[in-house]
């Protein structure tokens, strides 16, 4: 009899084991994250065109890394026209003196 009641309660046991223990089922989501990627995709190339995703001017690196050079270049430039300005100048200002020497 002792065995019988054991043997009972350990069936029971393991029923309400098996209720509490049972395997997580994981969801398939697969379809959900398809259909949410397919309408963002669509809804992307409704508002975006090819063009304003390329940039306007392809050159906005070189202008940004040369910018420094280009401005050191531009110095030296102004100060090369001053100086052949002022040499003009002084040979002009000889020519004058020559012509009024000689008068």
């Amino acid at each position: 009899m002792k065995d019988s009641i054991l043997e009972t309660m350990f069936l029971k046991i393991q029923n309400l084991l098996k209720g509490l223990w049972k395997k997580p089922t994981i969801p398939n989501i697969t379809a959900d994250i398809l259909k949410t990627l397919e309408t963002s995709v669509s809804n992307f190339e409704q508002n975006q065109s090819l063009l304003t995703l390329v940039p306007r001017k392809p050159t906005w690196d070189l202008k940004r890394d040369l910018s420094s050079k280009l401005e050191k270049l531009d110095r030296k430039t102004q100060k090369a026209i001053y100086e052949m300005l002022i040499e003009k100048a002084e040979k002009q200002k000889e020519i004058e003196d020559v012509e009024k020497k000689k008068e």
